[in-house]
């Protein structure tokens, strides 16, 4: 009876235990498969936050204006003289020598769509006595460019194209771009090496805000407010734009300072704040109009400061003027130094150049000019030429 009840009881106990490891080893199976779970939630987690962080705002910005970017391709004609190589030497520097010829030398740069109306921004210099201009989307579409207007000095062009379902970007507010703000420079670099329609990205930081230059009498472009970044740009890049991180065009690449003919750093762009007035007139009038001064002017020397008797020694000087245009009516004569006009210092022509030259037809000006010593301010209202 004994031995019995030993063991009924030992079977007892076999099954208790036989069941404590079943439920043992299925919370253990239970709780592996939490801790997969929770660290494969992990991982992706991880990899979730990585890929958000690459989306950041200079890939948006790119995916903003990229598809509105362009490559404008153009066909020029330019007449090439021949001489002959014997003769080259002795004669080569009579332009009557020589057989003349036509020839077709292709050019390629860069622009960008801002209006659903087809309308495309790209520098004058890129278009330049083209007779054929073939516009090439990112998404492989092709049309004829239109150039509805062009202006050399401001180097500002407009083109048209006709399409459905055009790309647009947005212009932007160069005033409010800041030193060391990123920038992206968006083109086509190399086009005709490359031959690849979708438009190459380069990023820098805004250098040096309010750059201007005169390109000399030969070439006669005025650069007034440039922007100059550290963005990449090459040949192709010319008319494509410059864009803040918020993808709006803030400028148009134009040119860089290179003394290899390839980027070294130092890239200029015209500020989108310059080039608006332009567009504006090329969109209303076919053409920037210009203002008609009615006086001329020449540097100052220190001869001409001791003649006069001034009291300054920068500046330039009137001289001559037309007795019907509204400066001489408003009391500017020859003689009279120039040394500010509308807050902006004058010390040279280029100066001079650089505020009329670059001044919207209707802007009312003020210029402070010494005469023989006084200080005198004058205001009056260029008309249009």
């Amino acid at each position: 009876m004994i031995n019995m009840l030993n063991l009924s009881s030992n079977r007892s106990l076999l099954r208790r235990k036989a069941t404590f490891f079943t439920y043992a080893g299925a919370w253990l199976s239970v709780c592996l498969v939490l801790v997969a779970i929770s660290t494969r939630t992990a991982i992706g987690d991880d990899q979730g936050e990585i890929a958000h962080s690459r989306r950041n705002a200079i890939v948006k910005a790119v995916e903003r204006v990229g598809p509105a970017v362009v490559t404008v391709a153009v066909m020029q004609t330019r007449i090439v003289r021949e001489i002959d190589p014997f003769f080259g030497e002795m004669w080569g520097s009579f332009g009557f020598l020589g057989r003349r010829r036509k020839l077709q030398i292709p050019g390629l740069g860069s622009g960008v769509i801002f209006d659903q109306r087809g309308y495309i921004l790209t520098n004058e210099h890129v278009i330049e006595a083209a007779e054929k201009i073939v516009v090439t989307l990112p998404d492989g579409r092709q049309f004829p460019g239109k150039v509805l207007g062009a202006d050399h000095q401001l180097d500002i062009a407009i083109l048209q194209i006709s399409g459905a379902d055009l790309p647009v970007a947005e212009l932007g507010d160069s005033d409010s771009l800041m030193l060391g703000e990123w920038v992206i420079a968006v083109g086509n670099p190399f086009g005709f090496l490359i031959n690849e329609p979708q438009p190459s990205v380069s990023v820098g930081v805004v250098s040096a805000l309010d750059r201007s230059f005169v390109q000399g009498e030969r070439d006669g472009r005025l650069y007034k407010g440039m922007t100059q970044t550290d963005a990449a740009i090459n040949p192709g890049n010319s008319g494509g734009p410059l864009v803040n991180a918020a993808g709006e065009i803030v400028g148009v690449n134009t040119f860089i300072f290179s003394k290899t003919g390839g980027y070294q750093g130092i890239s200029f762009a015209i500020s989108i704040s310059e080039a608006n007035w332009a567009i504006a007139e090329i969109l209303k009038y076919g053409g920037v109009r210009k203002v008609d001064l009615g006086f001329w002017v020449g540097d100052l020397t220190p001869w001409i400061v001791q003649e006069l008797g001034a009291a300054v020694n920068e500046g330039v000087v009137v001289e001559a003027e037309d007795r019907n245009s509204p400066a001489w009516k408003a009391g500017l004569r020859p003689g009279d130094i120039i040394v500010e006009v509308n807050g902006q210092a004058i010390s040279d022509e280029d100066d001079t150049q650089l505020v009329f030259g670059t001044m919207p037809v209707g802007t009312v000006v003020t210029i402070v000019v010494d005469r023989a010593g006084e200080e005198k301010t004058i205001t009056f209202t260029p008309e249009a030429k």
